[in-house]
């Protein structure tokens, strides 16, 4: 049942193609690397390419990039985090598909491993991958920039 849907998020996700091209070509994002002993969490949206990505997403007008990604991973995983905590990597731009956006890189590491409460409606399936064994093939392009960028602050290699 859960390949089923995940198959119809996919074809949805391309029928609403020019829709996504419109909405994000106006938006500025945010992603969050969230790290817990050497493992990052990865997230899968329904409605998506079926790539892993990481927590985050569109940021309300003049909101503070660092609020925008705890809002959002607040809602995607349930994942409460203090804008404080959180390390800048800077920004980077998302140019695949025709999309074209600039977003926001930030980590976290964690102590220890939190309980993850996805929002069902939109976010598919989580999981904590270990940052040295990812493969980058099956990450979008903004996840596969981040992690090998905070990565490297981490003094971690993430295989190519």
């Amino acid at each position: 049942m859960r390949s089923t849907f995940l198959t119809l998020g996919r074809i949805t996700y391309w029928l609403a193609w020019p829709l996504f091209k419109v909405y994000l070509g106006r938006s500025i994002r945010s992603r969050i690397v969230i790290v817990h002993k050497h493992k990052v969490l990865l997230i899968k949206s329904w409605i998506s390419p079926g790539w892993w990505e990481l927590p985050g997403g569109g940021l309300h007008r003049n909101e503070d990039a660092r609020i925008g990604v705890c809002r959002e991973t607040y809602e995607e995983t349930g994942l409460t985090l203090q804008p404080a905590d959180l390390k800048d990597h800077g920004t980077a731009e998302f140019n695949t598909y025709g999309h074209h956006y600039p977003y926001h890189i930030f980590s976290i590491q964690l102590r220890k491993e939190p309980a993850v409460r996805l929002r069902w409606y939109e976010i598919a399936e989580a999981s904590w991958q270990d940052i040295k064994e990812l493969d980058l093939s099956t990450l979008g392009p903004d996840a596969a920039t981040a992690i090998t960028r905070v990565s490297g602050a981490l003094g971690v290699r993430v295989l190519q």
